[in-house]
């Protein structure tokens, strides 16, 4: 388990996000066979709502909101939310390009 953390504004302060960075392989093929359809291989289709939300609910750890709650997570604010998954992703790009350097 690798927690990372970022911060968000929320309800006009900074407030702190922990996530956990490194799913276990069965984790993100779990993911992945929930979300991805790939039954034509010509025709492959990514339900991205349902992937963002279960990458949501998997991997934060601590936020201001309560976390692995699909109702809280359904009823944050969309300026909320878009500030969690740019931290989530410009984080793991920093971690992919750290590790590729080696």
């Amino acid at each position: 388990m690798v927690l990372k953390s970022f911060e968000i504004d929320w309800e006009g302060k900074r407030e702190v996000v922990e996530y956990e960075s490194d799913l276990t392989y069965g984790e993100i093929e779990s993911i992945m066979t929930s979300c991805v359809d790939m039954t034509d291989m010509n025709n492959i289709k990514v339900k991205i709502p349902q992937y963002r939300t279960m990458i949501f609910l998997k991997t934060l750890r601590s936020a201001p909101f309560k976390v692995n709650d699909i109702s809280v997570l359904r009823n944050l604010k969309n300026s909320v939310v878009e500030q969690v998954l740019k931290g989530l992703m410009v984080e793991d790009r920093k971690s992919t390009r750290l590790n590729s350097s080696h």
